[in-house]
């Protein structure tokens, strides 16, 4: 059982018609660290604001606006996230998970795990707006 508290809340499923903009400030977090060529769990979550990038994902044929690309690549953290890392906005009084991870890609530097750096260069989440009738009638909303 999941207990809420100060630190510990659900997030919302956006609404489907969700648009999201350069002015939007969102959250990402996890799990991963990579030292030394090799990928480690930290023992603590770790978390930074990430700005949404307005312009088409670099990487993706988004006619159908079915990605969300958000970050700087000027905090490691966004370099190193795992695959399944949420995206998450603050929408009104509430969080909601508006992205989930799919394509990361590192930033720093050159590494065997990483390949080639690539500064400048966003994450890609998938754009969960476009999926939320489909979830909230599978989960029975």
């Amino acid at each position: 059982m999941i207990r809420f508290n100060d630190h510990v809340s659900a997030a919302c499923l956006p609404r489907h018609d969700l648009t999201t903009n350069g002015d939007s400030l969102c959250e990402i977090s996890s799990w991963s660290v990579i030292e030394e060529d090799q990928i480690r769990l930290e023992g603590r979550l770790k978390g930074s604001d990430v700005p949404i990038i307005q312009d088409p994902c670099l990487g993706t044929n988004d006619k159908d606006r079915s990605w969300i690309c958000a970050g700087t690549k000027q905090n490691p953290i966004e370099c190193y996230l795992d695959k399944g890392t949420p995206l998450v906005c603050n929408i009104g009084p509430r969080h909601s998970i508006v992205g989930i991870l799919t394509k990361a890609s590192s930033c720093l530097e050159d590494t065997p795990l990483t390949g080639p750096a690539s500064v400048g260069v966003t994450n890609s989440f998938i754009r969960i707006s476009q999926y939320s009738d489909w979830i909230r009638t599978r989960l029975d909303l």
